[in-house]
């Protein structure tokens, strides 16, 4: 290969590995103000490869050269035409000839066209490596910095995204590069790195979390939600017959709303539902994820494998000490985060679980070997958490209260987190006590419930803010005089 000439090419060399065909240089002419190395290769075809290998290092460019240069080779020995393909040109290729579920469709064409296709534009496939994925990370966090606080609540958007987050766009792009690789439009799978601190990535949320605590308040009122969305039949004619909802039969209650469904249709559209199925099916799930909600809140199960891999021998019910009349539920957790465990579940449980079992046993469920949370299709296979908490936010979402005020998301998990926090700060759980029911460490809980703990013990903080030795207490007079003088400006 003859040297270039021209103000262009500056310290230009041929590298050992290919010196027919390959060049390193820098550019000379003043266009570029930066010093690094960049890497030309001419290809078969007689075209030129050409891309920057952003170090001004002699070395690391010979040794990023080098993987660049094997990249091609494998593409030509598969027949690929290295550096052509264009993402967008591609995207489109790929989604006409995949076929995904409904959510993971909505997930990656949301991803893309949102976010993906606009940061890499025109760019090649062949041209997303570690450092272009690095790059659109920082577009990504950085995507509502410029935003009110009050517009990225309007948007449904969270302005400092978690890891989470941030890994799903990983996976998406991999997964399409995954099929490029396979389709032989791509010689080598990138390798894209999760390190976001080691590249010092800032605005990104490294907490892990998997939903915010709710107040009781908000609790009490999803519950109410859950309750009447389950059994808007039985309510419906126990309000006309004036009796008590379980009296209600499942037979009788079913034959009301189908003699009356298009004024209780609208009545539960105009209550912000979004209407209402006809099917046995979905009857069952709105019984099953009130249920599942109920139970998780009153015993401190994971709703992951903890619930869902429940099944209806792993429960037992023992007389209370205190009151015969009353039954404690102990269940076994067949697995876990921590393997097998028992919970003690709280008083109420025991009728929770009844009442989820016959209800269970009308869908023709509820034998010791089934699934406490089963399936509606009866398979014997484990319902998956993340089924339940699908069905939990599309119903969130249909009553608007599927975010925090600071744009956190409610998820299945803000359940557990939930108990947590009123064992904290209305039970006054110690933490010992709270970590055994948990199946948590007594650190987790401290970090995780920091300001639980701080707010449940308010007085305790607050009395030490008193000088040390300083035993005179709080002049409750003079604090009053000052609250009823400083009222009057309020």
């Amino acid at each position: 290969m003859p040297q270039y000439r021209g103000k262009y090419y500056k310290d230009q060399f041929k590298p050992p590995f290919d010196m027919e065909r390959g060049l390193l240089f820098k550019i000379g002419d003043g266009s570029v103000k930066n010093e690094n190395w960049y890497f030309r290769y001419r290809k078969h075809d007689g075209k030129y490869f050409q891309r920057s290998l952003r170090t001004t290092s002699k070395e690391k460019a010979i040794e990023r050269a080098t993987k660049l240069w094997r990249e091609i080779m494998d593409a030509e020995d598969a027949g690929i035409d290295f550096g052509d393909l264009k993402i967008g040109t591609m995207y489109k290729k790929w989604r006409q000839s995949v076929v995904f579920s409904s959510h993971r469709d909505g997930a990656i064409s949301h991803r893309f066209e949102k976010y993906i296709l606009p940061f890499f534009d025109d760019t090649k496939i062949q041209d997303i490596d570690n450092q272009r994925w690095l790059d659109f990370v920082r577009f990504r966090v950085n995507y509502y910095s410029e935003l009110s606080d009050a517009e990225v609540r309007r948007r449904g958007a969270v302005r400092t995204p978690s890891v989470k987050t941030i890994d799903g766009f990983r996976q998406c792009i991999l997964q399409f590069l995954r099929w490029c690789k396979m389709n032989k439009y791509l010689a080598v799978l990138p390798e894209l790195t999760r390190n976001y601190k080691g590249a010092h990535i800032s605005n990104i949320n490294y907490n892990k979390t998997r939903g915010k605590a709710l107040s009781m308040k908000q609790y009490k009122k999803l519950t109410r939600y859950l309750y009447e969305w389950a059994y808007f039949d039985r309510i419906s004619l126990a309000r006309e017959k004036g009796c008590d909802v379980w009296a209600v039969s499942k037979q009788d209650a079913e034959a009301y709303f189908l003699s009356n469904f298009d004024a209780i249709q609208e009545r539960y559209k105009i209550k912000g539902y979004g209407g209402l199925p006809r099917d046995w099916i979905n009857s069952f799930a709105r019984k099953r994820l009130y249920y599942f909600v109920i139970i998780s809140f009153n015993t401190l199960l994971r709703p992951s494998t903890e619930m869902t891999s429940l099944k209806w021998r792993h429960i037992r019910f023992t007389a209370s000490e205190l009151d015969p009349e009353l039954k404690i539920p102990i269940i076994t957790t067949p697995r876990g985060k921590m393997g097998p465990r028992t919970v003690i579940g709280a008083y109420e449980v025991y009728i929770h679980l009844l009442r989820w079992r016959a209800i269970s046993k009308d869908y023709g469920f509820g034998d010791d070997d089934q699934y406490v949370f089963p399936r509606w299709d009866g398979d014997d296979y484990e319902m998956k958490a993340s089924e339940m908490g699908r069905t939990f936010s599309l119903l969130l979402k249909q009553l608007n209260i599927h975010r925090h005020d600071t744009g956190e998301a409610i998820t299945l998990y803000s359940i557990r987190n939930t108990a947590i926090s009123h064992r904290i700060r209305d039970s006054k759980w110690d933490l010992l006590r709270l970590s055994k029911a948990a199946g948590t460490s007594i650190l987790q809980i401290s970090q995780a419930y920091a300001d639980d703990i701080m707010e449940a013990n308010a007085d305790e903080y607050a009395k030490h803010f008193l000088p040390a030795g300083d035993d005179r207490g709080i002049d409750k007079e003079k604090l009053k005089r000052a609250v009823e003088y400083l009222e009057q400006f309020d």
